[in-house]
This record gives structure tokens, C-alpha cells and sequence, in this order.
């Protein structure tokens, strides 16, 4: 019944696990607690403290809080893809990040039990209510320049190059065709630079339709 919550609250907010940020994934565990307390379950956010994956929620002020061995932990936030829910542990967000900054790809609603030989005693459910949470500003995704891409020396010699020396292996010149495989490898490369924030190692997007000219071409793959 939980993960079909955790689909539920995906399906009504599809935006908090797309972006998959540690706010956004703080959300999306918020809206599920909602639920799971509606039905009358007893669930609860976990506490973290400093050098574990968590977020901080905005107003949150750490605190001194007693573990499960009875020693004293200082709370510096919550986690942000797992939940108490009746005295059980569960990870909520598959692939979900810790980080403020994206990562490129999106989390998953799970409902996975840890094993209790995995709770940590400085991670106990956090008993206190949390203001509720307020929509992050989305990421400004940046786009690299020309010259950060590589500038024509890059695009001469990655792909001009050994485009024209595989065309002239197999007995052919360069034509109105030839642009596409200009086109698909920088948009490529673009996106996934974009997607990560800064430029990205291009040797594979390179191969990957050099060896999809080849084949057309009826040369081996490299």
C-alpha cells in the first residue's frame, strides 16, 4: 500500500523527483508523510547529523536529540529519501540526491525496509513538526560557449577529420549528408553539458556516431 503512495504522490507532483534535488526530494517525502498519516500510520521524518546525506529545511534549527543507544546527537537536518512509518525504517527516493546542484537524471518512489542492522542510533524519527515546505526556485541550467564546446579546432578534428578520411576509405566525398552527423554529435554534446553544468568528457558521444557513420559507410566499429 506505501508505494503506492509514493507512486501516488509521484503522479500529483511528477516536477519533485524530475528535478531530483535534495529540496525537491524533501518535498516529495513531505507529501507522503501527509499521506501516510491520513491513513492513520504513525510516520515520521528521519533525523541526520553533520556528514550524512540530508537537507536542511529552511527555518529548521539544529538540535540536540537522544539516539537509539541513548547518547546525545546534534541534529543538523533531515533526510530527504527515507521516512519512519511504524517504527520501520524505508527509503522513499531511489536515486534521490543529496545535492543542491542536478545531476541529471530523476529519482524513483520506492518503498524498500531497511534492515534494522542498518538504522544508525543517530538517526531516530524527528517527533517535532517541520514548517511546510516551499517550492524551490528551479535550477538555471547554463549553457556552455562555442568555446568552452571546443571551438572549430574541436569540431575540425573530432569530427571533420575522421568523417572525411572514413567517407574517402570507403569510396566516397563529402556531401549535403554529411552535416547530420555534424548536427547529432554537437547536440549531444550540448545537452549533456547543459544537463551537467559545465563541459563533459566528449570522447564518447565522438565514437558513438562515428561508429553510426561507419556502419552506414560499411566499415567495421572502432
Amino acid at each position: 500500500m506505501s508505494l503506492d503512495l509514493a507512486r501516488e504522490v509521484n503522479r500529483e507532483h511528477l516536477e519533485l523527483l524530475q528535478t531530483n534535488i535534495n529540496a525537491t526530494c524533501y518535498q516529495f517525502v513531505i507529501y507522503l508523510l501527509e499521506k501516510l498519516r491520513a491513513r492513520g500510520l504513525s510516520a515520521y521524518l528521519v533525523c541526520k547529523t553533520q556528514g550524512e546525506g540530508q537537507y536542511t529545511p529552511p527555518g529548521f534549527v539544529p538540535h540536540e536529540i537522544t539516539g537509539w543507544d541513548g547518547k546525545k546527537y546534534w541534529c543538523t537536518g533531515v533526510s530527504h529519501d527515507a521516512v519512519w512509518c511504524s517504527g520501520v525504517q524505508f527509503d522513499t527516493v531511489g536515486g534521490g540526491n543529496d545535492s543542491a546542484e542536478p545531476i541529471g537524471s530523476a529519482g524513483t518512489p520506492t518503498w524498500n525496509p531497511i534492515p534494522k542492522e542498518y538504522w544508525r542510533p543517530n538517526n531516530p524519527p524527528l517527533l517535532e513538526e517541520l514548517p511546510p515546505p516551499t517550492k524551490p526556485e528551479p535550477p538555471t541550467l547554463r549553457i556552455p560557449s562555442y568555446g568552452e564546446l571546443g571551438d572549430d579546432a574541436f569540431f575540425r578534428a573530432q569530427i571533420g577529420v575522421p568523417l572525411e578520411a572514413d567517407m574517402a576509405l570507403a569510396g566516397q566525398v563529402l556531401n549535403n549528408g554529411s552535416s547530420v552527423w555534424f548536427s547529432r554529435t554537437t547536440y549531444e554534446i550540448l545537452v549533456e553539458a547543459i544537463k551537467a553544468g559545465r563541459m563533459i568528457d566528449t570522447a564518447p558521444i565522438v565514437k558513438k556516431y562515428r561508429n553510426q557513420w561507419r556502419a552506414i559507410l560499411g566499415l567495421p566499429p572502432l
